[in-house]
């Protein structure tokens, strides 16, 4: 099996589906509807040139608005008054992809800070800040790894439950100016049912979650995490810093011997909440045994809607 990173594995399925959509995007770019960006704007993966985008484009009620194929531009700029663009271009999104769209833009510098924002249908997105990462490869031979490692400041989050309290940490980062990038370790949404590992005063009242059962289809992990994104302090982290999810199984390739975190509940080398999956790590990568294909549809839709939705 070759080894997939998580940027290649995200990049390459976003120009398939883009590739699939383009032939009919011409003819809805300038359709009569109005949109909005409910779910904010957000970065991550950063390298040092490079930095994926994201946003989801949420339409209003006109007849004819949901169905289409719609055109976005993205731009990247060194100032927030886009004065100074430097990395931009154009894609396609539909309902294929729950209308969120995720590119990578290129042709940055190092360790620099940038502003990014979207436009589509005229309507322009709220701006984002993000940030490349150092390079290294010029320095002098005598500043070893350890030194250069301490140049990156992160916040570091993990085990995200809606249903259980507020995001407070999330809107502390949003306010911090120093961060390289925001890491979050898994966790970034929970599957449970409304009623299950949350708060009960919360989740019957402000932070209820949707759907209210635990979530195994494809648009029940679209409605989870359209929850989540709706959620103000979420936003704002994701607006101010890159992030990075580090604990899904698209993480490859993966050191072997070592746990697979989370893409869906209780996921571990032995299994998914007692179903037969079966998998082990190697060297070049991960390998699956199916013994029941439910199973293997949720770890599938887990997968897909991780390429869609977190950055």
């Amino acid at each position: 099996m070759p080894n997939i990173n998580r940027r290649t594995f995200i990049t390459g399925l976003t120009a398939i589906s883009s590739l699939s959509m383009i032939s009919n995007a011409g003819a809805h770019q300038n359709s009569p509807f109005t949109v909005s960006y409910q779910h904010g704007v957000a970065s991550g993966d950063p390298l040092q040139t490079k930095v994926i985008l994201w946003t989801r484009i949420s339409f209003d009620q006109k007849p004819g608005a949901r169905g289409q194929t719609i055109r976005v531009q993205w731009q990247v700029s060194n100032n927030a008054q886009f004065t100074d663009i430097v990395s931009q271009g154009a894609t396609t999104t539909s309902a294929k992809r729950d209308y969120t769209v995720k590119v990578d833009a290129d042709h940055l510098k190092p360790d620099s800070r940038y502003f990014y924002r979207f436009i589509c249908n005229q309507i322009i997105s709220p701006t984002g800040r993000t940030r490349t990462l150092a390079d290294h490869s010029s320095d002098n031979s005598d500043v070893d790894d350890a030194n250069q490692a301490q140049q990156a400041e992160l916040a570091v989050v993990s085990c995200s439950n809606y249903g259980y309290g507020y995001f407070n940490v999330y809107q502390e980062i949003s306010q911090q100016d120093n961060l390289t990038a925001v890491l979050h370790l898994g966790d970034y949404i929970y599957e449970y049912a409304n009623d299950v590992y949350s708060d009960p005063e919360l989740a019957n009242k402000e932070r209820s979650i949707l759907p209210l059962t635990e979530i195994t289809r494809l648009a029940d992990y679209r409605q989870r995490y359209n929850i989540y994104r709706l959620d103000s302090q979420l936003q704002a982290a994701h607006a101010a810093h890159p992030l990075s999810v580090s604990g899904t199984i698209t993480n490859l390739p993966m050191t072997a011997g070592t746990m697979v975190h989370k893409t869906t509940n209780q996921t571990r080398v032995t299994g998914i909440s007692g179903d037969n999956l079966r998998f082990r790590l190697t060297e070049s990568g991960c390998q699956f045994e199916t013994l029941l294909i439910k199973t293997t549809e949720r770890l599938y839709t887990a997968v897909l809607i991780s390429v869609h939705w977190p950055v």
